[in-house]
């Protein structure tokens, strides 16, 4: 029927939302269609074919504020592993919509993760959506421009399947996203097939549907009924299908998602902590925004959807490391608090305060916090909404962790920084994990790895996206496409220009 809940899966990673379709000049909720596609459905949740966890969708008459209203209710839960650590994620939402028009009135979600929890509420109030986020016990304000979604938006193919669709035809649409970005994701469908397919004993008409979402470059593909029923929802090796509410609970299978998404190239690196340069051929990087080139990384293409990737350590200059607070005005959003970057928190900037002192030398004061974590934040794999604060008071975490607490610190301190995210190799030499880490700037972007605690980065960490930690889930595009082949390296000094 719906996939509002795609966006909660997977936390940061599958931020999705789909379909949708303008209202029409009648009273929704008198709709046939609409009242055709009320109640219930249960969907299996797979990752590379492992049954992980359940979804849950529902759309009814709901209430409020004393308001009747068009509710869908959307919940999910998810068993995954992380390094063999099981860990649990649970999601809940509620969208109500105008009765009368099928406009939007409000929302409100969690998503529970192991040691964070995301608590969003957001409502329309004229041409506004106003609100407040909260994580890691701080809320922050939610405005936006009114983005003109409606229930339709919420309903997407299933209602579409019930308008006679023809293949080729296209829909964009629009939904805000309440869980991460606290903005609208827009997408764009189309029907590629109609079909006749054996389900559940009975040969029924399916529509293939292709739904491409361009801020996070994600690809979806999904088979509905000429009844509106979802059969399937497939992106990459993560797949949602039909089920009865008792096969559909039950979970079978835990998926590593970091082991299970190790690639792994045909000849080793040895020593590569003390790497300086690598050369590799990289392919599965479609999505040419992953394809990052900057002062430490270059892509040259080889052939069609293969590059080669050099990539370089850069040191930092100590007698050109700015002074801090670095007040510069192009880096000044690397300075900025984000949702999950609190560098304005009360808490971190007293401990900011703390760590650095008195120190103006930026790159004393990036050793000081690389230190200050090194002591204080234990190395433990987690599948948490990743953020500074619960990361300030749990003092745990994996690598996303480290970095969030890592920038923000910087932030604090008065040094820009930009939480990484991409490949490294292994100093184990199993191969390249998918991994997060920071650029910090002294005098040019110096790449830093907070967990390592390598200052800088050695010259395996390939970067495939930069910046808002919200938006990391576009890596998502890449597990079990990317490949890459050592095609050589070395660990003597090189002086490369920054």
């Amino acid at each position: 029927m719906k996939r509002l809940f795609f966006r909660f899966v997977l936390f940061t990673i599958l931020l999705i939302v789909l379909a949708g379709q303008g209202a029409d000049a009648q009273r929704v909720l008198d709709d046939p269609d609409i009242q055709s596609l009320m109640g219930v459905e249960w969907y299996g949740i797979y990752i590379a074919g492992m049954k992980s966890g359940w979804a849950r969708e529902e759309l009814y008459e709901g209430d409020y504020n004393g308001r009747k209203m068009l509710t869908v209710k959307s919940e999910s839960f998810m068993k995954v592993k992380m390094m063999g650590l099981a860990q649990e994620i649970s999601t809940e939402e509620l969208r109500h919509y105008n009765p009368e028009t099928g406009e939007f009135a409000a929302v409100a979600g969690r998503l529970e993760s192991p040691g964070s929890t995301v608590v969003a509420q957001a409502r329309r109030e004229g041409e506004q959506l106003v609100g407040t986020a909260e994580i890691g016990g701080m809320s922050r304000e939610i405005r936006k421009s009114y983005g003109g979604e409606t229930i339709f938006d919420a309903l997407g193919e299933a209602y579409w399947s019930l308008q006679d669709p023809k293949v080729g035809e296209k829909k964009s649409y629009s939904t805000f996203d309440s869980t991460s970005l606290f903005d609208y994701i827009g997408s764009q469908a189309e029907l590629k097939a109609i079909s006749e397919e054996r389900v559940q004993g009975e040969n029924l008409r399916v529509f293939t549907y292709e739904t491409h979402i361009p801020r996070l470059g994600l690809q979806v593909v999904a088979k509905y009924t000429e009844e509106g029923k979802m059969l399937e929802n497939r992106m990459g090796n993560i797949l949602f299908r039909l089920e009865e509410e008792e096969t559909a609970k039950v979970i079978t299978d835990v998926p590593d998602l970091i082991s299970q998404n190790v690639v792994v190239p045909e000849k080793k690196i040895e020593d590569s902590f003390h790497l300086t340069r690598l050369v590799v051929e990289v392919s599965g990087l479609d999505d040419e925004r992953l394809r990052i080139n900057d002062n430490r990384q270059e892509y040259e293409e080889i052939s069609d959807g293969k590059y080669r990737l050099t990539l370089s350590r850069i040191d930092p200059d100590p007698e050109k490391t700015p002074e801090i607070p670095v007040d510069l005005p192009h880096l000044r959003d690397h300075l900025a608090p984000e949702f999950l970057i609190q560098s304005d928190a009360a808490q971190i900037k007293a401990l900011s305060k703390s760590i650095v002192g008195e120190d103006k030398d930026s790159l004393e004061a990036v050793r000081k916090i690389d230190d200050w974590i090194r002591e204080n934040i234990k190395q433990k794999m987690t599948a948490a909404m990743s953020n500074a604060l619960d990361t300030l008071h749990s003092r745990e975490g994996d690598c996303t962790e480290h970095a969030a607490i890592f920038v923000a610190l910087c932030r604090a301190a008065g040094i820009p920084a930009r939480a990484v995210g991409g490949v490294v190799y292994s100093p184990d030499g199993e191969g390249f994990y998918f991994h997060q880490w920071a650029d910090v700037f002294l005098g040019k972007w110096i790449a830093v790895d907070p967990i390592f605690h390598q200052i800088p980065a050695d010259s395996t960490h390939i970067k495939l996206i930069e910046g808002n930690l919200s938006e990391h889930g576009i890596l998502v595009n890449v597990f079990g496409n990317l490949k890459i082949e050592v095609l050589d390296y070395s660990h003597e000094e090189v002086n490369v220009p920054g």
